[in-house]
């Protein structure tokens, strides 16, 4: 697959979007007057100005994609991107997390990144930070943004929904495929029924929970292997905030430290993917009728698919895989009080 990543998305405002654009935590200063210039039922290209100060995305001497674009994030570009993929999806024989930057890319060329933003609570490389959550108000109106130029999606997009008539009326259609070479399609695994993952969040603040450090909402434990919970926890090296606590993220929005803002309060729960055709395994993927194993897109954690590929990746593809879930860059992220 090769594409230039810059996809041909349109977006046609409700008065939901609207009223989420105008309540954003920093309004006020994300728009150039206060809130957006975009208005009930007005359709946009991708790219046009929605009023956001976008002073810090440039391109060049230029400013395209000035006004699209909250605060923060960088305009992308057009970057030009190879991925071979492996004509016959080979199960792995070993554990292989999925890694920071590109892995896979959806049919138009988009590329796929998974639920790190390469960033960790306080710089401590303990907490690693869920790009879905922390970069929220960094994300366009299609979900998605740039790093490095390179435009890509951490989770689903209603303008990529729109492109290919997802309705939910039955099986969802393709939207790409993974690195390893196994689809990867929509969220609907029949009329109606959303795929479910069963990553869950560990509960900090209830002290029935073994796995929630004890219960007094403090993180201080870490799993022994978020794929296998019944090894249980061992001491953390770095507390992360407790769950009344404020987290910062490099935008400037706070956000309050409930559980799911971080890769550590995850594990995978085997009891859940016995429950039936839409509950997703470890990979967040599953196999039935004549449509082989697949991957679907999951409202929560991995959103995409991971947190480890169901398949084994090619040597000469892109992306090679991780021994660890951590990124490899550990630094960035302010923590709250």
């Amino acid at each position: 697959m090769t594409s230039l990543g810059l996809p041909s998305y349109t977006f046609t405002f409700t008065q939901d979007d609207i009223d989420t654009l105008n309540g954003r935590p920093l309004a006020a200063t994300d728009f150039l007057t206060g809130q957006t210039t975009a208005t009930v039922g007005q359709t946009i290209d991708f790219g046009e100005d929605i009023g956001y100060d976008s002073s810090g995305c440039t391109r060049g001497e230029t400013d395209e994609g000035a006004g699209f674009w909250p605060p923060g994030p960088e305009c992308p570009e057009a970057v030009s991107t190879t991925m071979n993929l492996p004509v016959t999806v080979t199960p792995a024989t070993e554990t292989c997390w999925t890694g920071i930057n590109s892995m896979g890319m959806l049919l138009n060329g988009v590329a796929i990144f998974n639920w790190s933003d390469g960033f960790s609570y306080n710089s401590e490389s303990t907490w690693y930070n869920l790009a879905q959550k922390l970069e929220l108000y960094d994300l366009g109106v299609c979900r998605g943004h740039a790093a490095g130029g390179l435009y890509h999606q951490h989770l689903d997009a209603p303008c990529f929904e729109a492109q290919v008539g997802e309705t939910g009326s039955g099986h969802s259609a393709l939207y790409g495929f993974a690195a390893d070479g196994v689809p990867l399609y929509g969220p609907y695994v029949a009329s109606g029924q959303r795929a479910q993952s069963c990553w869950v969040t560990r509960d900090y603040d209830d002290p029935s929970d073994s796995l929630g450090c004890g219960g007094t909402g403090a993180r201080d434990c870490l799993l022994v292997d978020p794929l296998d919970p019944t090894q249980g926890t061992t001491a953390a090296s770095h507390d992360g905030p407790s769950t009344s606590g404020t987290v910062t993220s490099l935008s400037g929005n706070r956000f309050v430290a409930e559980t799911g803002l971080f890769f550590e309060d995850y594990y995978f729960d085997a009891d859940c993917a016995t429950g039936g055709l839409a509950y997703m395994d470890e990979h967040n993927g599953h196999e039935h009728d004549d449509l082989g194993y697949h991957y679907h897109m999951t409202e929560s954690f991995p959103y995409m698919y991971g947190p480890t590929y169901y398949g084994s990746l090619d040597d000469n593809t892109l992306v090679s895989c991780s021994s660890s879930p951590y990124p490899s860059m550990g630094g960035g992220g302010m923590g709250g009080p």
